[in-house]
């Protein structure tokens, strides 16, 4: 499709066909591998931005390329057996740094069966968050209230 491209200058419009049709590939072939090259340098630069320049508030340094590197946070509370993977997300989500501190409470049949409580209050990560940490909860009364 590429030698179906003319353009005209003051060097190619005394060549013959083919020899004009090499002249063209070639510097399409070289107008593409730049394009490529910018388009990889693009790429690469605004990954370096995001993670090594500008990193996001929710993760830093190899943490955010691999959780193997992050600092674990533990929970402290209570889980029932057979609950345990709930926990171990809301673990994930806080070693990661997709919630920054967080706690759960659920109960089945009004047993408590989860009641834990993990992480930072602030991005600093200097205030831990506890069992006793005070949350600001919105429109918590609608489930409710529809249901009546």
């Amino acid at each position: 499709a590429f030698h179906l491209i003319t353009f005209h200058s003051p060097f190619t419009h005394h060549l013959s066909p083919p020899i004009f049709f090499i002249f063209n590939s070639f510097f399409i072939k070289l107008i593409m591998t730049f394009a490529h090259a910018l388009t990889i340098s693009a790429l690469f630069l605004s990954i370096l931005w995001y993670y090594v320049i500008s990193p996001p508030w929710f993760c830093s340094g190899l943490c955010c390329f691999n959780d193997k590197f992050c600092t674990q946070i533990f929970l402290e509370g209570t889980v029932e057996p057979g609950y345990e993977q709930v926990v171990h997300i809301l673990e994930k989500s806080l070693t990661v740094g997709w919630d920054l501190g967080a706690s759960l409470y659920a109960a089945v049949d009004g047993e408590t069966v989860i009641d834990v409580a993990g992480g930072f209050k602030d991005r600093q990560k200097k205030n831990v968050y506890e069992m006793s940490t005070l949350n600001v909860i919105f429109s918590s009364g609608k489930v409710i209230e529809a249901i009546t």
